[in-house]
């Protein structure tokens, strides 16, 4: 790491043991060959004061028998070096590691070579789990490793070898004892090697060895010095070097020997000691590790891998869809890997390419550069392409240390191309066009000449050099000759101002226009010219459909350093409004952004490093790096109150970073040279893997239960078909222009889409021949849906292509009405009734706790003139509401910006609590009583305690990390899920329930000891037929069903045969049931769809009536048929508070009823005709526990208190303090519960009814 001292270097290797790379084969990298001999080399040079060399060392190479993988041999070498450095040759592990790697080099039995170099990568991720095992949990073994790996393990040595996998764990063990043997030859052949090449350095051997000649003298002491006549012959050592030349290198060997320092001589005599140490306990060692009783040994690896294996092959697997059975696909991606020991260094940061898995800190530290990483948004400027001005800082970005924003800082109008010498990367050293992108990502690219054209497959980009002075950049997926790209950006030539040149370049192209590829487009122009450079500076930012400018924003830098101060919109060239302000600092880095609203974010730095960040309510992030330069990598991240933190640590050898959560968990993410994550072990040990292909698309998952997803992309990377862990394959089919026209699904349905010349989805036909079809308008904006069965909708928008109206089938019109912001003010339905928005102004003073900070969402007015009313902070947090009743609910937030409280209108507190992660911990009700939580490293829930303080605890399968079980009380449920995480089996004593799901996850089956359940579904996924077999009676009922052009059901047949069939209009809402073709129902429904009126067959009808708010005012039942001989005429009306609560009913037969609540909405009272209900709650919510009904009861006429409250020496109510639940008694009876919360006991008036449960 950048800026830690030698001292801080010994101290990382003595806390952590080397790891080693077991990597998909395309991610060792070419830079990586070399590595591990760089390694070797920089050893020689420390303990020789740089005598002996590498070089030196290959003059002798030709004592080491077979050198048939580099990478093994020097892993070996290394494995011996570092032996000698700890003096740790008696640490069994460390053999266990150098035989690893010395199967990998030795060249016996010639027939097992695939294999040796098959067993290399498998034995050594073994090893590394057992290590790690080791440390973390003693004692657990292979056998129990996750899941992931055991698939890793077979996707390996499926590709590398023929035949059963245990068959050849079989074999290997049988060679062990000779394979063992060779390692020991090999390993005295190393060390032998090592001696040899000291000796000759230190000059006690000729450095190399005469053919039976006699010896010539071609050196001359007094025309050369010793050192640069050695230098000078060392390309023409090997055996090419004739004795003459041979001669005079031993000759000025000899005498350069004695220049070496003494200090440097005892150092090499020391290690030639312990070398000398190691070769005689050698051959003891290795012969150990055929032993199967000795741990961790070579023999127990082997066995260790095969019972894994077998295991997996002996796994019970879940019921599989009855009518297309099981599946095994052959041609699944393939899962080779390698190892290595060293590795380059990572040129890069990946972007977001079908990424199941973040390559950054959840606060965007990236796991391979260690680089922060954030973006802000000051405003959206509503457009058909709006403009989005999103500041983003990413903190190696030294080419922006003179940006117009301030150090570091871009936005997606502010990339750039230089041309310069590329100082990271595949390109490093080469002059090359450096795109720095709107992610503050960069990349090098060659340079063009007019009309060459430069394609990134990884990042999707097309470079092509218009002209002398125009660069355009595609993104996306190539497109036919003259077919727009889905994204273009144009970039022009300019000189660069000379205080600039040197992060720039002398030229360096600009961002002059975007263009979507509907035809709308952004332009930019560089009217501002600073004084004191002559620069020309970002003046304006323009949105445009064709001719029509639809949305403007100018800027308004510093007259002396052209830092933006300010972003302004303008309408038909006037400023309306300013959108933002910054405040930079001496160091032109960015200290304060203030949105249009006033409210600002914060920044603090230490040499252009934010060390420190907040949001627009204060709460902040804050940094800690390893150094003050660019490459600096951000080391902690933490939240104010300590919540959140992260610590992150690279590995010294490989591409390997350890983030360290709050709680001490640990994950592990290995990446490959271009920043890609290939492997990632969890806090808990369980992994998973990502295969990509050579463009980075990722072509097989390996989930932490094993389970696998695969993938397979055409020539242009896309997505062909997709292999789901279940086996279930989705294939997809593409036109020229990348656009997706037809999917396969799992069951065989085909789903077919078109398009038009704009590239606008046009129409999608569903499996069963249904169509939908789409028309647009110039702004490429659908207005008009049609569906299957001829329906209609239209859709209206604003000029700033906001949706402004949208009418359906029926004709029913739903507006909405928006400010010069682009909020939403209004929303009139169909009944023309209308709601309205209101926000906070601008201007207005922010009392704390009274107000919404300016901006936000400060009213509701509802059709029925009540309105609710909002504190919002400046983030958005909700702090207050009040409702139409002037009841207010407030909420309060830790410094981290979580929930901490919620007070309601009656004064009392919820409480939550949130562990150092971010997960719920603990809730605190109004009683004071706790609910907790608890988890393990990687956030499953282990246990949770109610509020009652009964427990429910969840165990999990150590090897995947899937529930396996739940109890709670004692009860013990167990649970299996398929491959995607689906239900397959639940077990409770002796009864289990099983389910099965077809290729598209719909459920099939569901089995129990009394019943098997059947769903049969067409290629459209419409249920069609359920099949419910009751196995006692053997006896099946069969229920079909049927659908209209729209996939909605309209027809059921019974198993009785009846037919109930439902009548609909529009998208789908009922106006009539009929069965077996009569008439049975009638709807009658306003322009909402409400039903406002219903008919029965036998006459009866209902009319119902709603106020503006929606809520039902009155019922009149009546009844029309004629010659009926009863009359009926029954109507209710309701009646509700401001707030929405029911408040009375008017009952034509029973009387009037009333209603009365507490501030916080819980029923208080009830009254009617036939007597008066009192109701108590605690202050958690729980209803109350009343006390002697018996001699509180009054009787009044037909009106009797039900319910007495008791209360406290403070006239609080004692109901229910100590129930959080479960109710113990209500009015008479008394109940009794299990530790589950099962009822076991209900007594009144000494009758006693016991319920009893089954599992």
């Amino acid at each position: 790491m950048a800026g830690e001292t030698p001292q801080q270097d010994r101290l990382a290797e003595e806390e952590r043991e080397p790891q080693v790379a077991v990597a998909p084969l395309n991610t060792i990298a070419q830079e990586d060959i070399g590595k591990g001999a760089a390694k070797l080399d920089a050893w020689l040079r420390s303990i020789s004061d740089g005598w002996i060399t590498l070089e030196r060392l290959s003059t002798v190479a030709g004592t080491i028998p077979v050198v048939g993988n580099i990478m093994a041999l020097a892993d070996a070498i290394m494995d011996v070096v570092r032996m000698i450095q700890k003096k740790t040759w008696n640490q069994f592990l460390e053999w266990v590691s150098l035989v690893i790697n010395v199967i990998g080099v030795i060249p016996f039995p010639p027939t097992m070579a695939a294999a040796r170099m098959s067993l290399r990568p498998m034995l050594a991720l073994i090893k590394q789990n057992i290590g790690r095992v080791i440390k973390d949990q003693a004692g657990r073994a292979f056998a129990n490793a996750g899941e992931a790996m055991v698939t890793v393990a077979i996707g390996h040595l499926n590709d590398t070898i023929a035949g059963e996998i245990d068959k050849f764990v079989d074999e290997a063990m049988a060679l062990l004892d000779s394979m063992l043997k060779d390692c020991a030859d090999m390993v005295d052949a190393i060390v032998n090697a090592l001696i040899d090449i000291m000796q000759r350095g230190l000059g006690e051997k000729p450095l190399l060895t005469l053919t039976p000649q006699m010896e010539r003298k071609t050196y001359d002491p007094h025309t050369q010095t010793t050192m640069g006549s050695l230098l000078a012959t060392l390309s023409s050592w090997g055996t090419s070097a004739g004795n003459a030349a041979k001669t005079g290198i031993n000759y000025a060997s000899k005498k350069a020997s004695g220049l070496i320092p003494e200090w440097a001589v005892a150092k090499v005599r020391e290690h030639m000691a312990s070398l000398v140490d190691i070769k005689q306990v050698a051959r003891s060692k290795l012969q150990a590790m055929a032993s199967e009783a000795e741990r961790n040994s070579i023999k127990s690896l082997l066995k260790a891998l095969k019972k894994a294996l077998l295991r997996r092959k002996n796994r019970k697997g879940g019921l599989v869809n009855p009518s297309t059975g099981g599946r095994v696909d052959s041609d699944r991606a393939g899962g080779e890997v390698g190892l290595s020991a060293a590795q380059a260094g990572p040129g890069g940061d990946p972007g977001c390419k079908n990424c199941p898995v973040s390559a950054a800190t959840p606060h965007a530290i990236s796991f391979a550069m260690g680089c922060e990483t954030f973006t802000h948004v000051d405003f959206v400027l509503a457009a058909p392409l709006p403009i989005t001005w999103a500041r983003t800082y990413r903190s190696n970005l030294g080419a922006f240390d003179q940006g117009s924003l301030g150090a570091r800082w871009l936005t997606p109008y502010s990339t750039r191309v230089d041309i310069a010498v590329a100082t990271h990367g595949k390109r490093r050293g080469e002059k090359s066009l450096i795109h720095h992108g709107a992610d503050g990502r960069s990349h090098a690219y060659p340079l063009l000449a007019v009309g060459q054209s430069h394609r990134d497959p990884i990042e999707e980009v097309t470079l092509t050099r218009l002209s002398d002075t125009l660069l355009a950049l595609d993104f996306g997926k190539p497109m036919p000759a003259g077919a727009p790209s889905d994204w273009r950006e144009t970039y022009e030539l300019v000189d660069t101002v000379a205080a600039k040149a040197g992060t720039q370049g002398k030229q360096h192209f600009r961002l002059v226009a975007q263009h979507a590829g509907d035809g709308t487009g952004i332009g930019l122009r560089y009217d501002h010219v600073i004084a004191a450079t002559g620069e020309q500076v970002l003046s304006d930012i323009v949105s445009k459909q064709g001719d029509a400018t639809l949305a403007h924003v100018g800027t308004r830098p510093h007259a002396q350093s052209g830092l933006i101060e300010s972003l302004w919109e303008i309408k038909e060239g006037q400023v309306v409004r300013q959108l933002a302000a910054y405040v930079h600092d001496a160091q032109d880095d960015l200290v304060s952004a203030r949105d249009e609203d006033g409210a600002a974010w914060r920044y603090t730095y230490s040499h252009h490093l934010v060390t420190r960040y907040t949001d627009r309510t204060g709460r902040g992030m804050n940094l800690e790096y390893d150094g003050t330069g660019p490459d600096a990598k951000a080391v902690r991240e933490w939240s104010d109150d300590g919540s959140f933190a992260l610590k992150l640590e690279w590995d010294k050898n490989i591409r390997l970073t350890y983030v360290t959560d709050a709680l001490g968990g640990e994950t592990w993410y290995y990446y490959d040279i271009l920043g890609y994550t290939y492997r990632v072990i969890h806090p808990d040990q369980l992994e998973e893997w990502f295969y990509r292909d050579d463009d980075k698309n990722i072509i097989r998952h390996i989930h932490t239960d094993g389970s696998v997803d695969s993938f397979v992309y055409d020539a242009h990377g896309n997505l062909q078909s997709h292999t789901r862990a279940d086996g279930g394959r989705i294939h997809f089919e593409y036109d020229a222009r990348h656009r997706v026209t037809g999917i396969l699904d799992a069951e065989g349905g085909v789903w077919k889409r078109d398009y038009d010349d704009q590239g606008h989805l046009t129409e999608e036909i569903d499996p069963l021949g249904n169509k939908t079809e789409y028309a647009y308008d110039k702004a490429g904006r659908p207005v008009r849906i049609t569906d299957a069965k001829g329906g209609v909708k239209t859709l209206a928008y604003t000029p700033a292509g906001q949706l402004a109206s949208h009418t359906d089938c029926s004709g029913k019109t739903t507006q909405w009405a928006y400010d010069g912001r682009g909020r939403l003010t209004k929303a009139t339905d169909a009944l023309g009734q209308a709601t309205r928005y209101r926000y906070s102004e601008t201007a207005q003073a922010e009392t704390p706790g009274s107000a919404s900070h300016p901006g936000q969402l400060e009213e509701i007015v509802h059709p029925d003139n009540t309105s609710e009313h909002f504190v919002h902070d400046a983030e958005g947090r909700l702090l207050a509401h009040t409702d139409a009743l002037g009841r207010r609910t407030s909420y309060s937030y830790t410094r981290a910006g979580l929930v901490a409280g919620r007070t309601d209108a009656a004064g009392r507190t919820l409480k939550y609590g949130w562990d150092l992660l971010g997960r719920l911990s603990k809730l605190h009700n109004e009683n004071g009583s706790r609910y907790d939580f608890r988890y393990d490293p990687v956030g499953r829930l282990l246990e949770e305690t109610g509020f009652d303080r009964k427990s429910t605890q969840y165990r999990y399968d150590e090897t995947s990390g899937v529930l396996a079980e739940v109890v709670e009380a004692g009860h013990r449920t167990e649970l299996e899920f398929d491959p995607l995480g689906r239900l397959s089996e639940r077990k409770a004593g002796e009864q289990a329930e099983r389910f099965a799901y077809d290729g598209n996850g719909r459920l099939i089956e569901a089995t129990n000891s009394d019943a098997r359940l059947q769903w049969f579904y067409d290629r459209a996924g419409n249920l069609v037929r359920e099949h419910q077999h009751y196995l006692d009676e053997k006896r099946t009922a069969v229920w079909q069903h049927g659908y209209d052009e729209l996939n909605q059901r309209v027809t059921t047949i019974r198993p009785d045969g009846h037919i109930t069939q439902w009548l609909t209009y529009g998208s789908g809402h009922v106006h009539g049931l009929l069965v077996d073709g009569q008439d049975i129902l009638g709807f009658e429904r306003d322009d909402l769809h409400r039903e406002v009126g219903r008919e029965q067959g036998n006459g009866l009808t209902q009319k119902l009536h709603y106020d503006p708010a929606g809520r039902l005012l009155e019922q009149q039942i009546s009844q029309t048929r004629a010659g009926a001989v009863d009359a009926v005429g029954i109507r209710r009306s309701y009646a509700y508070d401001k707030a929405g609560q029911l408040t009375a009913i008017g009952d034509s037969r029973r009387g009037n009823l009333s209603y009365r609540y507490d501030p916080v909405g819980r029923l208080l009272e009830a009254n009617s005709r036939l007597g008066r209900e009192t109701f108590a709650f605690d202050p958690a919510g729980n209803i109350g526990n009343p006390s002697d009904v018996d001699a509180n009861a009054q009787a009044a006429g037909r009106i009797t208190t039900r319910v007495a409250v008791r209360l406290d020496d403070q006239g609080r109510s004692m109901a229910g303090r100590l129930m959080d639940n479960l109710l113990k008694s209500y009015a008479g009876t008394f109940y009794s519960w299990d530790e589950r919360g099962n009822l076991v006991e209900r007594a009144r008036n000494g009758e006693t009814t016991a319920f009893t449960w089954d599992g």
